[in-house]
């Protein structure tokens, strides 16, 4: 990995549960979970995992709505894009 560092911080489980190696099964499976159902958001998690391979990234889960500065920050960007549509 390069010197290039960057700490991925989400609310939701599969970010915490990423590390538990869940994105590499889904690749090797064909981007599908242990259910045979497609694993949402593939694209993203391949993207990620190419990332992961060159640069060091550290994901770190944070309780939703629990005032973490930045996650809070990135639900209204979320939400004023949704209402824009």
């Amino acid at each position: 990995a390069s010197e290039l560092a960057a700490c991925l911080v989400g609310a939701e489980m599969c970010i915490r549960d990423s590390g538990k190696g869940w994105a590499q099964s889904w690749k090797a499976n064909g981007w599908r979970k242990k259910d045979k159902k497609p694993a949402l958001n593939a694209d993203l998690w391949e993207e990620l995992l190419a990332l992961s391979e060159i640069h060091n990234i550290n994901i770190h889960w944070v309780k939703g709505h629990a005032g973490h500065e930045y996650n809070e920050r990135c639900d209204r960007l979320a939400v004023n894009y949704y209402l824009s549509l």
